[in-house]
């Protein structure tokens, strides 16, 4: 089974202090090759996904599978 973990952010600080650990975090799945993926979705671009989810601020982590 395929899990997804996102990562909603903007340009703000708490979210530039988020992306490293972030980016760590995707290469470290990828170097194990899990089925497990990371990605992020720009909320001011993506301003439809932020009301879908009901998110109240960012960066916002969610995790499907």
């Amino acid at each position: 089974m395929v899990s997804f973990g996102i990562a909603f952010y903007s340009f703000s600080s708490h979210c530039n202090k988020l992306e490293p650990e972030y980016h760590s975090a995707a290469e470290e799945l990828i170097g194990m090759s899990s089925s497990s993926k990371l990605a992020k979705v720009n909320v001011k671009e993506n301003p439809e996904l932020f009301d879908r989810y009901n998110m109240v601020g960012y960066p916002t982590l969610l995790f499907f599978k």
